[in-house]
């Protein structure tokens, strides 16, 4: 999985980012649950999208860390120490993260969803009467499109990909 590192003012290394599809999380505790001598202390709560940001707090060597998604809504988790400051066991941390591959069978159902979705719509499309129907059927045709998307490459739009270097 990619990490993304968070550097302070003078450079160094004390935090990095995580995106969350195909991760979720309860599944940062799980990969949390991977590393050598960490132990979760709190796990997401039922909801917890919706109830908090910070959801999953856990201990490597006597330092607690933190696990939260920026606004509720961001496509990344923060992972870091609490308090922020650049310490060792934060690479670590990352390490496991890094090694972290998410199941291939979510991007197979987005697939299928998607193709079936844009399928259904299609057809709609084709017995369309009014504007309600025509965009009902364009919306479904895009919104299959876009499982189908996520499916092939991982990203969930079509717009904000990075160009590769």
């Amino acid at each position: 999985m990619k990490t993304y590192e968070l550097l302070d003012e003078d450079g160094h290394f004390f935090a990095f980012e995580v995106g969350n599809s195909g991760l979720g999380r309860r599944g940062v505790c799980q990969v949390v649950e991977t590393i050598p001598g960490a132990k979760v202390v709190r796990r997401p709560k039922f909801l917890s999208w919706f109830r908090e940001e910070e959801f999953c707090e856990f201990v490597v060597d006597g330092k607690t860390f933190v696990a939260w998604e920026p606004y509720g809504d961001s496509s990344r988790y923060w992972i870091g120490p609490e308090p922020i400051e650049p310490l060792p066991q934060t690479q670590s941390v990352r390490e496991a993260f890094d090694a972290f591959r998410e199941s291939p069978f979510f991007r197979r159902i987005g697939f299928v969803l998607g193709a079936f979705m844009v399928a259904v719509s299609v057809i709609m499309l084709a017995d369309a009467d009014g504007t309600v129907e025509l965009l009902s059927a364009l919306s479904g045709i895009a919104l299959g499109a876009l499982f189908i998307n996520y499916a092939l490459t991982g990203r969930r739009t079509f717009w904000a990909h990075k160009r590769a270097k």
